[in-house]
């Protein structure tokens, strides 16, 4: 099975996160941006 990131599954605390629209000189800032965001049993799925 397949993932396409354009049509996002989203499961109670599961959030897609596309580092594909980030320009690479942020890219590491907003993943770790996004990850220290997550409260405690939220998952980051990154595509």
């Amino acid at each position: 099975m397949t993932h396409n990131c354009s049509l996002p599954v989203i499961a109670e605390g599961v959030y897609p996160f596309d580092a594909r629209g980030v320009a690479k000189r942020f890219r590491h800032a907003a993943i770790f941006g996004a990850l220290d965001a997550l409260q405690a049993g939220e998952t980051m799925r990154f595509c």
